[in-house]
């Protein structure tokens, strides 16, 4: 059973998330069409979605727009895709509360709860919006998720986990009824994800945040073709496979040294980082020796380098090995390709390491959410 935590990177900073607490977020020119007709379950074997990322000083989040069903057309809120994590966070209860199908289409299943990041919030069931390219929507029906209320001690949250863990989590605990799992999950018809990032659209330079919306989400039928699939570790709270191998500049480490070692598989923040307390790297010995990044300064003993690495992650039938090379990365991504720490707050006491936004550059994610696997393909 499964408790469920906090996100697994720093968050990019991105001024258009910066809005007034009551303003709709109005969908941008490249989804200007939700329809009232809903797509019907079992209708597509396949569905394409937009991603929103925003990036700045090389790192990248994506969002996505999530509407109601009922809701005036054209309204959807923002929320942060994240796979570190496997629960919706709707920013507003008010929404679903002003909805005039509300007591038919939804049910209020726990009242003021603490959502993961601490917002006071209901736990609600009911449909959820996700408008297509291309026009249309596609509709999730019976999708358990928080809804944040008004609340002095913590802001809003705005999340969309999609990350699948085994078993997925319960709240409260002792609550059979109440198990919070990604919402995509609850697309049974479509129980693959894939995620598809576009690096040189992603990744711009200059101080300011860049936008754009050429990444995409499309959920299959089944798992599409030319992906290596791998089972999620059970019983922990994060999606997870193993963590193999680590080579740096072409050479192998002695990282991590331990069969039992942990990857955690993110789709957003930042290069790939690890936690090394018992000194197995030697990043004096590494070539191109950057400066930490930002989100280091807690405290830790920290070391960054910029060159090529290679991973291997698996379980315990296969492995699936891939390279973070600068001079297959566009321009604003280069600088940072690994960070090595004695300690690491966002690895959750796991000893391992995590995969990182940098490694959706080079690779194509999908997930298997009825078969709770992984699948990996290279660009």
């Amino acid at each position: 059973m499964i408790v469920l935590k906090h996100s697994l990177h720093a968050a990019v900073a991105n001024s258009e998330q910066r809005m007034p607490a009551d303003r709709l977020v109005l969908r941008r020119p490249l989804l200007e069409h939700l329809d009232k007709a809903f797509a019907a379950p079992g209708v597509d074997t396949s569905v394409e979605i937009a991603l929103k990322t925003v990036s700045k000083d090389s790192l990248f989040d994506s969002y996505i727009e999530v509407g109601l069903a009922g809701a005036p057309l054209g309204q959807t809120r923002e929320l942060l895709v994240d796979s570190g994590n496997t629960c919706l966070v709707f920013p507003f209860w008010e929404d679903i509360a002003a909805l005039p199908n509300f007591k038919a289409d939804y049910q209020v299943m726990l009242q003021d709860v603490k959502e993961p990041w601490g917002c006071k919030a209901n736990i609600v069931k009911g449909p959820i919006v996700l408008p297509k390219v291309g026009g249309g929507s596609l509709r999730i029906d019976g999708v358990t998720f928080f809804a944040c209320k008004a609340d002095a001690a913590a802001p809003r949250k705005a999340n969309f986990g999609v990350g699948a863990v085994s078993p997925w989590s319960r709240y409260p605990l002792d609550d059979p009824q109440l198990v919070l799992q990604s919402p995509l999950s609850f697309a049974a018809s479509l129980p693959v994800a894939e995620f598809d990032f576009v690096a040189g659209e992603i990744l711009g330079t200059g101080g300011s945040p860049k936008t754009d919306f050429a990444s995409r989400l499309y959920l299959h039928a089944s798992m599409p073709a030319g992906f290596q699939t791998f089972q999620v570790i059970p019983g922990l709270a994060w999606m997870t496979m193993r963590a193999v191998a680590l080579d740096v500049a072409g050479q192998h480490t002695a990282w991590p040294s331990d069969s039992k070692a942990y990857a955690v598989i993110d789709t957003g923040g930042t290069c790939v980082f690890l936690v090394d307390p018992r000194g197995l790297l030697h990043p004096e010995t590494f070539p191109d020796v950057q400066r930490n990044p930002d989100w280091t300064c807690r405290g830790w003993v920290c070391s960054t380098v910029g060159c090529a690495i290679s991973l291997t992650l698996g379980d315990e039938h296969s492995t699936y090995a891939y390279t973070i090379a600068p001079d297959r990365l566009p321009a604003a991504a280069r600088g940072q390709t690994l960070v090595a720490c004695k300690e690491n707050d966002f690895m959750r006491d796991l000893y391992g390491l995590n995969t990182g936004g940098l490694s959706m550059l080079v690779n194509d994610l999908a997930i298997d959410y009825a078969g709770k696997r992984i699948g990996w393909k290279p660009k």
